[in-house]
């Protein structure tokens, strides 16, 4: 057969054209959702005593990353509109895990964890530092499978993992 030879001019226009219509390619594959990342906020009350009753977590985002456009962000009302952002306890969101986070990977549990348990409680608040309770909410920040994670955060904002530094 015949060989066909292309030719591209050399200027720097052209090479420019060439970077700008092959930046993003389209492609015939579509890879779909990389990761979903869900972020809840830990909750709490306050006891008649004064103590600190860490007690439950809602959901405060969701982020689904994606190939080849842009990421997709729930937060406040969007977020409020699609999902369930009421607070749940932690057992509760041990069942939120398992339905529609992680599946049955994170039904896993130890005896006696904070899914058990249903709450932390902090007896002298002003005199307790957040790393000497944090070990007792680890088990809210874990968790990673198929692309799905999650993170927990303080009320404050400041995530979990951060706080216990």
């Amino acid at each position: 057969g015949k060989s066909i030879v292309l030719r591209l001019p050399a200027s720097p226009q052209a090479v420019q054209s060439y970077a700008v219509r092959h930046a993003k390619p389209t492609l015939l594959y579509w890879g779909g959702t990389q990761e979903v990342m869900h972020t809840f906020e830990l909750c709490f009350r306050i006891s008649d005593a004064g103590a600190v009753i860490f007690d439950g977590v809602k959901l405060v985002r969701r982020e689904m990353v994606e190939d080849y456009v842009d990421s997709i962000v729930w937060e406040g009302k969007t977020l409020a509109d699609e999902f369930d952002v009421e607070k749940m306890s932690f057992a509760a969101h041990l069942d939120f895990r398992s339905n529609d986070i992680f599946g049955e990977m994170s039904t896993r549990r130890e005896p006696g964890d904070i899914f058990e348990r249903g709450e932390v409680v902090v007896e002298e608040p002003w005199e307790t530092k957040y790393v000497d309770v944090a070990a007792n909410l680890d088990a809210l920040d874990e968790g990673s499978s198929n692309r799905q994670t999650q993170s927990l955060r303080l009320p404050c904002g400041q995530p979990h993992e951060e706080a216990k530094t």
